[in-house]
């Protein structure tokens, strides 16, 4: 009786311990899709539907369902634009859902191979499909032309793999990434735990067999307050801002393959009307007034140093006295070679101050994000012509003094 216990006893363990170590191995393949993280709002009107074999939702918890089908009913819009533009060139439906693998469709992403945008698109693979980026733009953020040059890509990756699995992960990684797992594996798809993109593949598949399409009633309402402009110059928001007060953030967020805050010139950016036409009557006034900004023309550097001295007095602490010479506490404490910020009634104290030719006070003030000159101007309510008469122009301001006339 003892050794059949026994007996048993060591299967017990023996057949935990398998389920363990195959818990452990699924955890470490597994696709990180932050999904815990997201903040998602059910939407009982979307038409994205799970289907409802239960053994075919088994990978997926319930919690998880909600949140894909909230992604998806959040992206109506984007999901409307790849079926118009995958139904034209022949594309397998299931890499419809490659952006919500590989981005949660954020624009803005990037992946660990250099890839960027929502498709997660390389540098070689948008140039050789026609997306143009330089300096100033990167149409890789640009959803629906990163679209467009997405399904080229994987048309041609189909042509040359002739199966769904292999070009879907040369899409997610390279081709160069799929021929060394080849190397190393006769059928990369025969075990899903060879590695963690092999398993993102075999779960957009899995996602797409239990995902039921239906036709999306929303369509898309384009604004008849905005066009696209074409300018021939360069023009920086910095240059803009002192000749119309414009909502800058709004003109990134409506053109996001913009890398800079500069409207690039011969390229088509999608504005208000009133904007637009205002930029194309007065592009000339805002280039010269440009070049002077970018020359430092405007910058003073006829300052001179001031050393006063301040009797400490009942009530007074460093805060307050720097406050009062528009200095900072550190500057105080490095000018008297203070250890704390202890002071006493009668002590007496070094203040250096920054004077321009017209003797008006300088505060200075350490700039630890970077900023662009606007949005400088627009924090101290000063212009930006302004703000380069006492600093020299750049076009990210980081870990800098900036200087500005005391209030």
């Amino acid at each position: 009786m003892i050794q059949i216990y026994r007996v048993y006893k060591w299967q017990l363990f023996g057949f935990f311990f398998f389920i363990s170590i195959c818990t452990l191995i699924k955890a470490q393949y597994a696709p990180n899709y932050q999904f815990e993280n997201l903040d998602y709002i059910e939407n009982e009107e979307c038409n994205f539907k799970f289907f409802n074999t239960s053994s075919r939702k088994s990978f997926l918890s319930k919690k998880e369902r909600k949140k894909i089908k909230a992604i998806l009913c959040n992206n109506i819009e984007k999901n409307q634009f790849i079926d118009s533009v995958f139904s034209l060139n022949n594309i397998p439906w299931c890499f419809s859902k490659l952006p919500l693998i590989i981005s949660n469709y954020n624009h803005n992403h990037k992946t660990q191979y250099g890839g960027a945008g929502a498709w997660g698109l390389s540098y070689i693979s948008a140039l050789n499909n026609g997306l143009v980026m330089n300096s100033l733009i990167d149409e890789r953020y640009d959803f629906e032309k990163s679209t467009i040059a997405a399904s080229k890509e994987l048309k041609r990756l189909l042509n040359f793999y002739e199966n769904k699995e292999s070009a879907a992960l040369a899409f997610i990684t390279s081709p160069n990434y799929v021929h060394n797992l080849k190397l190393k594996y006769d059928d990369l798809f025969q075990i899903e735990a060879i590695d963690s993109n092999v398993n993102k593949v075999f779960y957009l598949l899995k996602l797409d067999s239990i995902l039921e399409r239906t036709a999306h009633k929303l369509t898309v309402e384009k604004q008849l307050d905005k066009s696209h402009f074409t300018i021939t110059t360069d023009l920086y928001f910095d240059a803009i801002f002192d000749f119309k007060e414009i909502n800058f953030y709004e003109i990134l967020i409506d053109n996001p393959f913009l890398l800079h805050h500069v409207i690039p010139k011969d390229y088509p950016i999608l504005l208000p009307n009133e904007v637009g036409a205002f930029l194309v009557e007065n592009e000339h006034e805002i280039s010269i007034f440009q070049d002077s900004l970018l020359s430092n023309f405007f910058y003073n550097h006829q300052f001179h140093k001031k050393t006063v001295y301040h009797t400490v007095g009942s009530g007074d602490v460093l805060g307050i006295i720097a406050e009062k010479y528009h200095v900072s506490v550190a500057d105080i404490m490095n000018w008297n070679n203070l250890k704390s910020t202890v002071i006493y009634i009668g002590q007496k104290l070094q203040i250096v101050e920054t004077i321009s030719t017209e003797n008006q006070q300088i505060q200075e003030k350490k700039i630890e994000d970077p900023k662009c000159f606007w949005e400088l101007a627009k924090e101290h309510q000063i212009s930006v012509k302004q703000l380069g008469y006492l600093n020299k122009y750049k076009s990210k301001n980081h870990k800098i003094t900036l200087r500005t006339t005391s209030p």
